[in-house]
């Protein structure tokens, strides 16, 4: 039962329906929800390495994907790090692959990675919900939803109980990363409206109707509907260069002297001609991948707290922040917002055809990470 939990929940397809706890369950007690983040992002970003910083975010759930032969499980990814639900047979394979990730990071990026977990049972003794849905965003595909107070709690144990949280084995002498199937190799997407928007809302007391009337809300913002604000449309994106994927890629590798590499140069140089001029590659069809893009991606999700990606007018913008300073001011959210002139969009490919790949998308120059930072701020200034 443990481990077909999450492949046995009945998906829900409209994405309003998040707040509809019929579509939850709690998660069983013997798995573990794994943190990852990286550490002194805010730094980084005023750096100028956001993109950096949004790789090894998403590293960390493709190494736990690799970890176990890419089967299905659930994870929000955050920007400069993760949420991941594992079950007991997955979870010792994972947190070596992580640690591994963790290295990398350090010696390829320069930067650092914290990986923590927490029982379930542990949230549940302390009185926090850990529930899990599945939203479903195209015949082949699904991400996970979460609800309940114990995410938000996880990631706090983690970062500030770390003798009890924090997973600090030698990384290393185990394993290698195993970054397969992870790329980022199309150009930031420049917003057709004016701006990019990433936003995280927080529900202060985990209330049903806070986000119900809060969708509802920004549905009149976006009249023509939300899923028309989607920063991914590949009529107005253009892949990277052989040397920009090069630059990027390799160092996904502890060395570019060796076999993975290889192949995954090889690979780089068929996708950048295909996308550049695209030509079908034996049975790959560049431009029915590339439609498929605006369906496959995580522009909008929820792990107790709503995260969007949007492309918005400017108008729209201050539509937006005016009604989250009302929702706020009234004492039922908090949140972040940051804007940017383009979106980020990084890929995990399993394979070409439909379902077999997905994208996490985020604003460039800060992204969630830069609205987490207003999220925590305003939380900490609180007088709620």
């Amino acid at each position: 039962m443990s481990l077909s939990f999450y492949h046995e929940l009945e998906a829900f397809e409209v994405f309003e329906e998040l707040v509809e706890d019929a579509h939850y369950q709690s998660v069983p007690e013997d798995w573990s929800l794994v943190v990852t983040d990286v550490v002194g992002s805010t730094k980084a970003i005023s750096a100028g390495r956001y993109r950096d910083v949004n790789t090894v975010g998403a590293a960390s759930i493709v190494v736990a994907k690799n970890a176990i032969n890419r089967v299905d499980f659930p994870f929000v990814f955050g920007g400069d790090g993760a949420l991941m639900l594992l079950p007991p047979e997955h979870f010792s394979a994972v947190l070596e692959q992580l640690m591994a990730l963790r290295q990398l990071a350090s010696e390829q990026f320069g930067l650092g990675l914290r990986v923590g977990a927490v029982p379930v049972a542990q949230l549940h003794a302390a009185g926090h919900d850990v529930k899990l849905g599945k939203y479903q965003v195209t015949k082949e595909l699904c991400f996970a939803v979460f609800q309940g107070s114990g995410f938000t709690a996880a990631e706090d144990w983690v970062k500030n109980r770390s003798a009890e949280y924090a997973c600090t084995e030698t990384p290393g002498s185990k394993s290698n990363a195993n970054l397969g199937g992870l790329s980022c190799r199309w150009q930031a997407v420049r917003a057709k409206r004016g701006r990019i928007v990433s936003l995280i809302a927080l529900s202060r007391n985990q209330r049903k109707d806070t986000l119900d009337r809060l969708l509802a809300t920004l549905r009149e913002v976006f009249p023509e509907g939300i899923d028309k604000h989607n920063p991914i449309d590949w009529g107005h994106m253009a892949y990277k260069t052989v040397g920009e994927c090069y630059r990027d890629e390799k160092r996904y590798h502890a060395s570019s002297f060796c076999g993975p590499f290889f192949l995954r140069f090889m690979e780089i140089l068929i996708a950048v001609w295909a996308f550049r001029y695209w030509k079908p590659v034996f049975f790959f069809s560049p431009r029915a991948y590339a439609q498929s893009l605006s369906s496959h991606n995580d522009f909008r999700k929820f792990d107790g707290t709503l995260r969007m990606t949007l492309d918005c007018h400017p108008d729209q913008v201050e539509a937006v922040r005016r009604a989250l300073d009302e929702f706020s001011a009234d004492g039922e959210i908090h949140y972040g917002l940051h804007g940017s002139d383009t979106a980020l969009m990084t890929c995990f490919v399993d394979g070409l055809g439909q379902g077999q790949h997905f994208h996490f998308v985020d604003a460039e120059a800060g992204g969630y990470a830069a609205a987490a930072v207003e999220l925590k701020r305003k939380i900490s200034s609180s007088a709620f």
